[in-house]
């Protein structure tokens, strides 16, 4: 059970599961995505360092605004590598419950032939259920990131982090699904 306490103590949901709309991608646009692995790997590295861009530029834009002086080039250090972005949105992809046969097929095509990912069938789940393990580590923050996937659907069942002091984070999924209305907030009394 997750507990997060707003201003006057009462529980609420973490901030994460507060997605703003047209965060996730909808039935078309999956659907409109290339199914060749080659053109797929090409969408993808575009989309993230997009999404990357803007990232860095709301950064920097919060920093000047804080009055700080913004390093050049910004953000400075080690950067993602195209592998560590495509394996991040192809990971993060395979948990939408829309995929069609054939993007699924070819984002697990990507992340075969994406250096340094390794999968290892016969593994199981943080709730022991039966799973394909599929992981990398990314170069810059040199944490193991892992999704578990049904070996019989292909659903997501955990997405989950190593960090190298071995601190262990996880997701686990127990359905996904879309919907169009805004369930009841569990945690109102």
């Amino acid at each position: 059970m997750i507990t997060v306490s707003g201003a006057k103590g009462e529980p609420q949901p973490p901030e994460v599961l507060k997605a703003a709309p047209g965060t996730s991608p909808t039935t078309k646009q999956l659907d409109a995505m290339p199914t060749s692995p080659a053109r797929l790997r090409s969408f993808l590295l575009t989309q993230a360092k997009q999404q990357l861009s803007q990232a860095y530029a709301e950064m920097a834009q919060q920093a000047r605004k804080a009055g700080k002086k913004i390093p050049t080039p910004f953000p400075k250090g080690p950067q993602p590598t195209d592998n560590d972005l495509v394996f991040e949105q192809a990971a993060d992809l395979l948990w939408e419950p829309h995929l069609s046969p054939g993007l699924r097929a070819a984002l697990y095509k990507v992340l075969a032939n994406t250096p340094g990912v390794q999968v290892k069938t016969g593994a199981a789940d943080t709730a022991g259920r039966p799973a394909v393990e599929i992981s990398r580590v990314d170069t810059v923050a040199k944490v193991k990131v892992e999704t578990f996937e049904n070996p019989k659907t292909g659903a997501t069942l955990e997405s989950a982090w190593v960090e190298p002091s071995g601190e262990f984070l996880e997701d686990l999924y127990l359905s996904i699904t879309y919907t169009n209305h805004i369930p009841a907030n569990p945690y109102q009394g």
